[in-house]
């Protein structure tokens, strides 16, 4: 198939990069167990990412002066539908509370996770000093 992936450069079913924290399912058919997959923060490409046989899937974000803007989720056709995107929203929010940082979700997926899953909210508002 030809098509660029989320914009990637790679095309729809080649695999990019490396295997870091593949699981050994086959793809067609396949089922993720999401307990299993690791999520990798890789600040120098400024995102999350999640290495599934060879796949990636990922959150792309822009952390700067205590704001972190969460610009898009893509996800590897071959694993949509899995409940891999809620996964690695999850872990980016999660970082994001730990660092005390502000939450701008540009990423529609996002700012509909955000509505889905109140406990994020305050991770929206602005930030004061006390």
């Amino acid at each position: 198939m030809t098509g660029a992936f989320f914009g990637m450069g790679a095309f729809y079913g080649q695999t990019i990069g490396g295997s870091t924290g593949t699981i050994g399912a086959k793809r067609g058919n396949m089922s993720i167990d999401l307990e299993k997959l690791e999520i990798i923060h890789n600040p120098d490409k400024n995102r999350f990412e999640l290495w599934i046989d060879g796949l990636l899937s990922e959150l792309n974000y822009r952390e700067n002066h205590g704001t972190i803007v969460m610009t898009h989720v893509g996800v590897h056709p071959a694993h949509r539908g899995q409940g891999v995107a809620g996964k690695i929203t999850r872990t980016a929010l999660e970082y994001a509370k730990e660092k005390n940082l502000r939450v701008v979700p540009l990423c529609p997926y996002v700012a509909d996770y955000l509505l889905r899953n109140p406990q994020y909210e305050d991770l929206t508002r602005l930030k004061t000093d006390s």
